[in-house]
């Protein structure tokens, strides 16, 4: 009963995802305002969250530049909600247009001698539209992005679905370094996607730095995985 519920879910979530994205930009950005309002202002939504982290990361501030902040970033995720659900849809032609690849000419000679690539990315700007690299890559390197396993795994498909629409492979975090070593196997070059600005699990933690005031735990696997692997950063 309950994977009946959820398969039905995702069908309805896939249909609506798909009709929200046949909108044009113009619309879909009436539309992140319209969320921003909702968001920022009726429901506000995870406020306290946010206005906690900002009085601890710039004591600085005053309350005014704190609000502009805040403010901005439900603008920005508003934003980038909208543009992620305009990705299932999106040309080709959009897709280069929107996002810009600059030292792809490096990478390139790289791949065409088999060497691998590791590309180091932070979770700003639309981080999404990052799936989009294969349209700037050599044919002969295998675009992929590490990424967090939705626990739901109808909801996973559907995430995986679009971010593999360009060409590029989604390697779940746990299996990173075994996918890795298979492509080496096959002396296949890859261009991996790492976005590490997150927290590690408790039983990874081995290195702590200070960041905006606050003693921060940082992602060491992936430089590990790097060596090991000889890619070229």
């Amino acid at each position: 009963m309950k994977k009946a519920f959820y398969k039905t879910l995702y069908f309805l979530a896939y249909g609506f995802w798909y009709l929200v994205a046949l909108l044009p930009f113009h619309v879909l950005y009436l539309l992140s305002d319209g969320l921003y309002l909702l968001m920022a202002r009726a429901i506000k939504y995870r406020h306290k969250v946010i206005w906690k982290n900002l009085k601890e990361s710039f004591p600085e501030k005053d309350e005014a530049e704190l609000q502009r902040i805040e403010c901005d970033f439900y603008r920005y995720f508003c934003d980038y909600l909208v543009e992620t659900i305009k990705l299932m849809t999106m040309s080709r032609r959009e897709l280069r247009k929107r996002m810009v690849f600059t030292g792809t000419d490096q990478m390139n000679v790289l791949l065409e001698k088999g060497v691998s690539c590791a590309v180091y990315l932070g979770h700003y700007g639309n981080w999404e539209l990052i799936t989009s690299l294969p349209l700037w890559v050599s044919e002969k390197g295998q675009c992929c992005q590490v990424y967090h396993v939705l626990e739901n795994e109808r909801f996973d498909k559907l995430f995986k679905q679009v971010r593999e629409k360009q060409g590029s492979i989604c390697i779940p975090m746990a299996e990173t370094l075994r996918r890795i070593i298979d492509f080496r196997q096959k002396k296949q070059p890859i261009v991996v996607g790492y976005i590490p600005d997150q927290a590690p699990f408790w039983n990874n933690i081995n290195l702590w730095l200070p960041f905006l005031h606050h003693d921060t735990t940082v992602l060491t696997g992936r430089d590990r995985i790097i060596k090991k692997t000889q890619q070229a950063v």
